[in-house]
C-alpha cells in the first residue's frame, strides 16, 4: 500500500507491507527469500589476530567495531579490533594492519568510516569519581587518537566524558557541566554548556562527518516540559534550538543536512541548517525508542509497540517496523512493516543504510534471552530478505562494541560476531553476477 502524505514542506511517500512472521518463528537455521542465494560466507576466528584484553578477569575480551566503507574499488568491509598492546585493522582485499601501543586499553570508540580510533589507556589506580563513571577515561583523562590510514597517533590529556568521533577525526567530549569540541590534533576548538547528566545514547544525534551535534537541553532536567533540542557546529557554536513541541530522540544525517526527531507518536524531520520543521509523520502506534541511524546518507529505523494496557494484553496486537529515509533527490520515504506474533517478544534495529536496507535482532519466547536470537535483513520496500538463527552462548570470546552488526549499502552483505566467530555473508540475486 502506498500513501502520499503532504507535509509542511515536503511530500512523504509511505509504503506499508505485512510481514509473514511464521518464516521467522519457524526458522531452524536460516531462510533466504526466493530469488536470493548466499554467494559467499567467510568466518574469521577473532582469536587469531592478537591476545585478548584483560577487562573481565577470565573472560577473553576483544574490542570489535565492524563497518562497510567506500573505497575507490567499491564498498569493502572493515573491522577494527582491540587486543592487548595493539589495534588491528582488517579490510577486504588488503593486508592486515597493526598499530602497537604501550599499556592496556580501557575504552575505545571509532569513527563511522572506521578510519579513526580513539582509545583510553588503562591506569593502575582510579579515583572514586572515575569508578562512578567507568568506561569513559582514566584518572588523568589521557587518550590516544589513532589514524589507521597514516598510522599517526596523537596523545592528549584532559579529555573526558562521553566521546563522539567524526570521520575527519574531530571529537566531541560530553562532560557533566560542559561539552568540549576538538580537532583531529586534539586541540580544543570550543565549548558549550551542558545541562543534563546523561552523556550519550538517546540524548545525542551526531553527524558522521562531525559537522553537527544535536543534543537534548534544558534549564531544569526534572521538568520534562522544559526539554528542547540544541544544535552545535564542530566549534561548539549554537546554531539553533527547538521548542518543546519539536523535542525528542535526535538522529542526524551523515553531513548534518537533516535531523530526524523520534517522538512517542510521530517522526519529525528538521532542516539541519536552521532547525525548521520539514515534515512530520505519525506512527500507527507509540514507539519504544529503540533506534538505529545510518552512518551514511540520511535514514533511521525503529519499532513501535507501546499500546494501551488493555490492548497490549492481546498477543496478536499490531506492531510495526519502521524505516525512514531521504534520498539524494531529497524525497522522503517511509516503509512500515506490519506484523502480529504471539512468539516474537521484541524486534530491535541494529543497522540501517541510507538506501533503506535494514538489519534487526529478533528475540523469541516469553523471556528475553539476549544470547539467542534471529538476525533479519529487510529491503528498502520492507521485504524480508534473510533470517538467520544466531547464538552468542558459550562463545570463547566476549566482545565490547557499540554495534556488533552491520548491513552494506546495497543489502546483499552482512557482518556480525557470534559464538562461531566473525561472519561476513554475501547475498546475491539469482541470475545476477557479482
Amino acid at each position: 500500500m502506498h500513501v502520499l502524505v503532504f507535509a509542511l514542506l515536503a511530500t512523504v511517500t509511505v509504503n506499508e507491507v505485512t510481514l509473514d512472521t511464521s518464516i521467522i518463528e519457524n526458522t531452524e537455521d536460516q531462510w533466504i527469500a526466493p530469488g536470493y542465494r548466499i554467494a559467499d560466507e567467510t568466518i574469521l576466528d577473532i582469536g587469531e589476530y592478537g591476545s585478548p584484553l584483560s577487562w573481565s578477569g577470565d573472560r577473553n575480551t576483544v574490542g570489535f567495531h565492524p563497518f562497510f566503507v567506500d573505497t575507490p574499488d567499491g564498498e569493502k568491509w572493515r573491522i577494527v579490533l582491540a587486543y592487548e598492546g595493539e589495534i588491528v585493522v582488517l579490510q577486504e582485499d588488503e593486508s592486515e594492519r597493526r598499530f602497537p601501543f604501550s599499556g592496556e586499553i580501557r575504552s575505545m570508540i571509532s569513527s563511522a568510516n572506521g578510519r579513526y580510533v580513539l582509545f583510553a589507556p588503562k591506569a593502575e589506580e582510579q579515583t572514586q569519581e572515575e569508578i562512578a563513571w567507568s568506561g569513559y577515561s582514566p584518572p588523568e583523562h589521557r587518550v590516544v587518537l589513532l589514524d589507521t590510514e597514516t598510522g599517526e597517533q596523537v596523545t592528549a590529556t584532559g579529555i573526558s566524558g562521553g566521546v563522539l568521533i567524526g570521520n575527519d577525526g574531530s571529537l566531541v567530549a560530553i562532560r557533566r557541566s560542559a561539552i568540549n569540541f576538538y580537532d583531529s590534533e586534539l586541540n580544543l576548538l570550543g565549548t558549550a554548556s551542558n545541562c543534563i547528566p546523561e552523556m550519550g545514547g538517546w540524548a545525542n544525534g551526531y553527524a558522521s562527518d562531525g559537522s553537527l551535534l544535536v543534543r537534548v537541553n534544558t534549564e531544569d532536567f526534572s521538568d520534562q516540559e522544559s526539554r528542547i533540542l540544541r544544535a552545535c557546529d564542530r566549534y561548539g557554536n549554537i546554531l539553533w534550538v527547538t521548542d518543546h513541541e519539536h523535542y525528542g530522540n535526535p538522529m542526524v544525517s551523515e553531513h548534518g543536512e537533516y535531523v530526524f526527531v523520534l517522538k512517542s507518536e510521530s517522526l519529525l524531520c528538521l532542516d539541519g541548517r536552521d532547525g525548521r520543521l520539514l515534515w512530520e509523520q505519525s506512527h500507527p502506534d507509540r514507539t519504544v525508542y529503540l533506534t538505529s541511524a545510518s552512518l551514511t546518507g540520511a535514514a533511521c529505523a525503529y519499532p513501535t509497540d507501546l499500546t494501551p494496557a488493555g490492548v497490549r494484553e492481546n498477543p496478536l496486537r499490531d506492531r510495526y517496523l519502521i524505516t525512514g529515509r531521504i534520498g539524494s533527490d531529497d524525497t522522503a520515504r517511509i516503509t512500515r512493516v506490519l506484523f502480529q506474533s504471539e512468539q516474537i517478544r521484541s524486534m530491535q534495529p541494529v543497522s540501517v543504510t541510507g538506501e533503506g536496507f535494514s538489519l534487526w535482532r529478533v528475540f523469541i519466547g516469553p523471556r528475553l534471552d539476549l544470547s539467542n536470537y534471529r538476525l533479519c535483513a529487510f529491503s528498502p520496500d520492507g521485504a524480508l530478505i534473510l533470517t538467520r538463527k544466531v547464538s552468542d552462548a558459550g562463545s570463547q570470546y566476549h566482545i565490547t562494541t557499540r554495534t556488533g552488526f552491520v548491513i552494506s549499502s546495497n543489502g546483499p552483505r552482512l557482518l556480525w560476531f557470534d559464538n562461531q566467530g566473525i561472519h561476513i555473508v554475501t547475498l546475491q540475486e539469482e541470475g545476477v553476477s557479482e
